[in-house]
């Protein structure tokens, strides 16, 4: 569950979570705790999550929002059972987040080099035109990973300290991370 895509769908259908959050995420700004949150309980509550659980992305990035993430689940009987720590370089981050492509139509991602479209920027799915997101736009990247860096690092201490991290290798490709991730999960 991405919490990246909760927002992003939140903008597309004009919410007022959308519309809360749209200008922040142009300028590589972080969504208030508070509103992540709410959109990612609300997310947890219905479907296969609200019985099964999830595995979450991008939430929580903070060590406050971890606190803020295990209290609110904790009032729901839940919790955070792993937090997976997938290493990357910075420099191959940005590249990867740099070369994203998304449909106008309906949101399907594509990526230039790991997943490509048949037919030059346009949507294998639905023909759409294919775009680079505001947030993938190279400046405002790197800004989001300058800020990330020591605020994410909090996040693992804080799970570190329950003995609930586990690290892989996220070089390669990404049908290898994903593999990857999967041992670490059957492996609890």
């Amino acid at each position: 569950m991405s919490t990246g895509q909760l927002f992003r769908a939140a903008i597309r259908a004009r919410t007022s979570l959308g519309e809360e959050i749209r200008d922040l995420v142009a300028q590589g700004e972080l969504v208030p705790d508070d509103l992540a949150l709410q959109a990612l309980l609300d997310a947890l509550s219905a479907g296969d999550a609200s019985s099964h659980g999830a595995i979450l992305d991008g939430f929580p990035r903070t060590a406050v929002q971890s606190r803020l993430l295990d209290d609110a689940l904790a009032q729901l009987d839940r919790r955070v059972d792993l937090a997976i720590v997938i290493e990357v370089p910075i420099s191959e981050a940005i590249a990867r987040l740099t070369s994203r492509r998304v449909c106008q139509a309906a949101g399907h991602t594509f990526h230039l080099s790991e997943r490509p479209p048949r037919v030059s920027g346009h949507c294998d799915i639905d023909g759409s035109p294919l775009e680079r997101r505001a947030d993938d736009d190279p400046d405002v990247v790197r800004t989001r990973m300058d800020r990330q860096g020591a605020e994410l690092a909090g996040v693992v201490a804080h799970y570190e300290d329950t003995g609930r991290v586990a690290r892989v290798d996220g070089r390669g490709g990404a049908d290898r991370v994903a593999a990857s991730v999967v041992r670490v999960i059957d492996a609890r």
